[in-house]
C-alpha cells in the first residue's frame, strides 16, 4: 500500500528498515496537494501551545532532576526532568542558562555521571536529545543566559533558522511566541520538492509536488 500511495517515502521507509522496496501494484494518481491539509504558509492562534523552558538550578520548569527548587510560595514546581521531558510534547524550547547535569546520576545507570563535576559548564548528555529532535521537528528554540553551549554540545546551529539567542530570557521567550503562529519553522529545512516518480509497471514518468508536512 505505501508503494501504491508514494514509492519514494516507500523505499525511504524501506531503507531504514533494511527491507527491499516493493514496487506498486497500480497505476500512481497524478494529484495535487490539498491546501486544506497543509499548514505550510499559514498562521494560527498560540494559544495551548507549549514551551518548554531548560533552565539553571534555580527557578526550573525542565530540571535536571524533580522537585521544587529555590524558596518561597511563588517556587515553581518541576514538571519534567531532563532524563523524562520530550520534543514531542512541547511547540518550542527555551534554554535558559546552561543546563545542569543531575545529582541522581551514576555510572552503572548513566554516562553523565562521567563528566566533571559542577556540570553546569558542559551540558548533560540528556539535553542533547531533547534539543537535536525538537531541531529537526522544525521547532522553534532559543537561548539565553549561556543557553548557547547546549545548542552547540547538541550540534544546532546558532544561525539556524528559528534560533534565537540574546541574554534576556524574557526577550527570547517574545521572539519564540511569535514564532508559534507558524507552528513549525518551515522554513529551516526545504518544506516542498519536485521529483520525478515512475507509474507503475515503467510508463511516462510525471511531476509530483512532495510535502514535508
Amino acid at each position: 500500500m505505501p508503494a501504491n500511495i508514494d514509492p519514494d517515502q516507500c523505499a525511504g521507509v524501506a531503507t531504514g528498515l533494511g527491507l527491499p522496496a516493493p514496487a506498486p501494484s497500480v497505476p500512481l494518481a497524478d494529484v495535487e496537494p490539498g491546501p486544506a491539509l497543509s499548514q505550510v504558509g499559514h498562521t494560527w492562534p498560540t494559544g495551548g501551545r507549549v514551551i518548554g523552558i531548560l533552565t539553571g538550578p534555580v527557578a526550573l520548569v525542565v530540571a535536571p532532576t524533580g522537585g521544587t527548587p529555590g524558596s518561597g510560595p511563588d517556587a515553581p514546581a518541576v514538571q519534567r526532568t531532563y532524563a523524562t521531558a520530550r520534543s514531542v510534547e512541547f511547540d518550542a524550547l527555551l534554554v535558559d542558562g546552561a543546563p545542569g547535569i543531575g545529582v541522581d546520576a551514576y555510572g552503572a545507570r548513566d554516562a553523565q555521571a562521567a563528566l566533571p563535576a559542577g556540570g553546569n559548564v558542559t551540558p548533560g548528555p540528556r539535553v542533547g536529545p531533547l534539543l537535536a529532535t525538537a531541531y529537526r521537528h522544525g521547532k522553534a528554540i532559543g537561548a539565553a543566559k549561556g543557553g548557547e553551549i547546549a545548542l552547540e554540545a547538541a550540534g544546532i546551529p546558532s544561525d539556524a533558522r528559528g534560533v534565537i539567542s540574546g541574554d534576556g530570557a524574557t526577550t527570547v521567550l517574545q521572539q519564540l511566541t511569535r514564532l508559534l503562529d507558524s507552528h513549525r519553522v518551515w522554513d529551516r529545512f526545504p518544506s516542498t520538492a519536485r521529483r520525478s516518480r515512475p507509474q507503475a509497471g515503467g510508463g511516462e514518468r510525471h511531476s509530483a509536488e512532495i510535502r514535508s508536512d
